[in-house]
């Protein structure tokens, strides 16, 4: 029963990571394997704001794909789309506590409008141009209904970061609630997105993890990251 249980898991654990690599999101200056090249990296918190130019005097026309998620607090239907207020999630920062968005007919969505309700956690790609702020509404280009908040982040204090060493890029990161003892473990891979390198993560260090809805029900539970970052609200 033991080895039917431990083969189920592993299938589970295969089947996040699958679902996993494909949620991801940019901007991350390091993945588990090496560090991503790319310009303009974020703040030690993991701000997604990304720009596509290193140049320090590119124009506001230099712009490249950006991400925010939140927690839709409000809704208000008009002929120019769907006006949503989103606030992000504790622990993180997307460069703004809350933002308002427009989704229209041409944003690209995994799910249909009548999804959207108060509480639900969405995932929005727009363009930032450089000296962009969040005063301004912004028309969405992309979204993802990411159900719960509860589901996709967890914030903690790392207990073990432990390379596996057959599997470069690969390890885990044995997590304890900020709130309890309760625990868990959190699987990485080359495709997991650290905004702190990982050679500087040492126990004690508070993390928020943004990680695949499903888990296992073993003791700890088992999931996997997708994004780990510094927690943001010290």
């Amino acid at each position: 029963m033991n080895r039917i249980k431990t083969v189920c898991y592993t299938a589970l654990l295969v089947l996040i990571f699958s679902a996993g690599c494909a949620a991801a999101a940019t901007g991350a200056p390091f993945s588990a394997g090496q560090e991503n090249a790319a310009s303009g990296p974020p703040s030690s918190s993991g701000s997604s704001l990304a720009f596509s130019s290193s140049d320090p005097d590119a124009g506001s026309e230099s712009a490249a794909p950006a991400v925010y998620r939140g927690t839709i607090r409000s809704i208000l239907q008009s002929e120019d789309g769907t006006h949503l207020t989103l606030e992000q999630a504790e622990g993180t920062d997307f460069g703004a506590p809350s933002v308002r968005a427009l989704i229209t007919p041409a944003t690209q969505t995994d799910f249909e409008l009548e999804e959207l309700k108060e509480g639900v956690y969405l995932e929005i790609h727009f363009l930032c141009a450089r000296g962009f702020d969040f005063t301004s509404e912004i028309p969405v280009e992309s979204a993802r209904n990411l159900r719960l908040s509860e589901m996709r982040n967890y914030n903690g204090e790392l207990l073990e970061f432990t390379p596996d060493e057959g599997k470069p890029g690969c390890g885990t990161l044995l997590m304890k609630a900020l709130d309890s003892d309760f625990t868990f473990l959190f699987f990485y891979t080359e495709n997991t997105q650290f905004f702190p390198d990982p050679s500087a993560l040492k126990p004690g260090d508070r993390l928020n993890i943004f990680r695949a809805a499903a888990a296992t029900m073993t003791s700890p539970p088992q999931g996997a990251a997708l994004e780990v970052r510094y927690y943001a609200n010290e």
